[in-house]
């Protein structure tokens, strides 16, 4: 009954709609947050504070499952937070339902002394794992689901300069590690969760300033093409790569001949008659600027901050000016109606990455299209959430503590009116300020 009794005496309707979202701030601070779009008095509130996950905490939620992870991200030298790497909240149910069960937490130590987890994504179609990215490794390394006590990890993948790991979800059948300017392809054993090398494919060199050495973003998004294939959408500060991305196309003997060439950290090695995994094509098709339409001009005084796909149409890219004139925008692009034609050419099949010439266009992207632009609602957007219904968007600043609600028409995407706000903490420390993460949890109907 804790959250049930103090959204009562707020007097929220008996029969409402609960919408939790769990925060973190980079303080450290995790919270638990309701919101409630009817409520009388306060549409927003913050309920549990906890301090288990040390300072920048990422969080990713396995909703089908009910656990949230939140793995620390501790500067180097340390951080007033010692803690291990990542902590698994069990999700309650019933009378206790969106509330992180302390009492149920598993924390484990994601690597002797490299604490800087800056980015994770679960995948499995079956068997649920987790790939999170370590800037100290620096490399990923892989756990199974859910974590024990005694959880080791499965895999570890050394590279050069890893920013973020993502799934592509149209097959859920291949990971993509950003590692610099180069993506690096694995496909996914889904029996062990074993990630087996594939290529690396160049996206050439960026445009606009020096990236920032800490992703606290999404920094690529996938819009689905069907048939098992999907578009990769890749951010520097000013253009955006386009890969299409045919999955399941490589032989299996030619993936794991070319995961024998990556040195692992454990030693272990992909095999010959690996019969669960196969290796999509990945080509680099262009390098675009998006363009406002509304003037009808690129944004080459705008920084591109980061990226979200929802509802596999509706790609929402927030920027903001690089010389502090303006105001920050978030863009709304859908993909064109040929999409799919991309895809229309043979399958590659080679000995070597799938990579088309790169075009030198920066003006319009031949995948997408602007649909309209919007306020940030704030001065630095760095968290864009849509809810499971679609109907409302969580946005998260940068460089506050503050978390807004805005309204989104699911049938359009189209974002409208800023309808809750919430300040999530507070720090005397510049570094320490800013939202990490914002994930909702499911919705919660007719609690009481």
């Amino acid at each position: 009954m804790k959250i049930f009794s103090s959204l009562l005496f707020l007097g929220s309707p008996a029969l409402a709609q609960f919408y939790p979202l769990y925060t973190s701030i980079a303080s450290g601070l995790v919270n638990l947050v309701i919101f409630n779009p009817t409520a009388e008095l306060g549409k927003l509130l913050a309920f549990q504070n906890l301090r288990d996950c040390g300072e920048n905490p990422g969080l990713v939620i396995d909703r089908d499952n009910s656990f949230l992870y939140c793995l620390e991200n501790i500067p180097s030298g340390g951080g007033r937070w010692s803690k291990p790497g990542i902590t698994q909240y069990p999700i309650g149910t019933g009378n206790e339902a969106g509330w992180l069960v302390e009492e149920g937490q598993v924390q484990v130590v994601s690597t002797t002394d490299h604490q800087r987890n800056v980015d994770s994504t679960l995948y499995g179609r079956n068997k649920k794992f987790i790939a999170v990215v370590n800037k100290e490794l620096p490399g990923v390394y892989t756990f199974a689901l859910p974590l024990r006590e005694d959880s080791e990890p499965l895999e570890t993948f050394l590279f050069s300069d890893p920013k973020a790991v993502y799934l592509e979800p149209e097959s859920q059948s291949s990971i993509f590690v950003q590692d610099g300017r180069t993506i690096h392809v694995f496909a996914i054993d889904d029996e062990t969760g074993q990630l087996i090398e594939c290529y690396g494919v160049h996206l050439g060199p960026a445009q606009g300033p020096t990236e920032a050495e800490d992703i606290w973003h999404p920094q690529a998004a996938f819009i689905g093409a069907g048939n098992g294939n999907s578009v990769m959408y890749v951010l520097s500060e000013q253009t955006i790569s386009t890969l299409k991305v045919r999955a399941n196309s490589l032989n299996k003997r030619w993936a794991n001949n070319a995961a024998r060439s990556k040195k692992r950290r454990n030693g272990r090695r992909s095999t010959d008659d690996n019969p669960n995994a196969s290796c999509p094509a990945v080509e680099l098709v262009e390098n675009f600027a998006p363009t406002q339409a509304s003037d009808s001009r690129n944004l080459e005084s705008f920084r591109i901050n980061n990226v979200y796909v929802a509802d596999n149409r509706d790609m929402y890219i927030s920027v903001f000016p690089t010389a502090g004139n303006g105001d920050a925008l978030i863009l709304h692009m859908q993909p064109n109606a040929n999409l799919s034609s991309l895809f229309d050419q043979p399958v590659f099949v080679k000995s070597a990455p799938p990579i088309t010439k790169r075009q030198d266009s920066l003006t319009d992207s031949s995948t997408i299209h602007y649909v309209s632009d919007s306020s940030a609602y704030m001065a630095d957007p760095a968290v864009l959430q849509v809810s499971p219904d679609g109907a409302y968007m969580a946005i998260g600043s940068h460089a506050q503590t503050t978390l807004v609600i805005v309204k989104r028409d699911p049938a359009t995407g189209q974002l409208g009116d800023k309808i809750a706000s919430i300040e999530l903490g507070s720090s005397e420390d510049i570094r320490l300020l800013g939202v990490r993460s914002a994930v909702w949890g499911n919705i919660i109907p007719q609690l009481i």
